[in-house]
């Protein structure tokens, strides 16, 4: 999932998946900038889920909590949750095309 932020103010502090504090790929650190952008995993090379990841077969629903701390090393009031919620939608598409008509160019020349 690629995920876009955008905060007020330049952010300093941490953003990780929930329970996935540990992971260093579900791990990502402000670089003093009002927008961060960075991609969870969704798979481990594994197979199973990455991140806390969560996904519902029947809707197509993949979600993860995000916790952001203002502060990298250490867990502090002001600290915000996020949930993100991707949905994977296809709908069918029916096209319907007119009918075609195969015209011969080919002409016979009597000898």
């Amino acid at each position: 999932m690629d995920i876009y932020l955008e905060f007020d103010e330049s952010f300093d502090g941490i953003i990780f998946a929930d329970h996935a504090y540990n992971d260093s790929g579900c791990r990502w650190e402000g670089q003093h900038s009002t927008k961060i952008n960075f991609t969870i995993p969704i798979f481990e090379s594994n197979g199973s889920y990455a991140c806390g990841i969560r996904m519902l077969q029947a809707t197509g629903e993949v979600t993860s909590m995000l916790i952001l701390s203002p502060m990298k090393h250490i867990l502090v009031d002001g600290m915000t949750s996020l949930q993100i919620r991707c949905l994977y939608v296809t709908d069918d598409i029916t096209v319907t095309m007119a009918g075609l008509q195969i015209v011969n160019d080919i002409q016979k020349e009597a000898n």
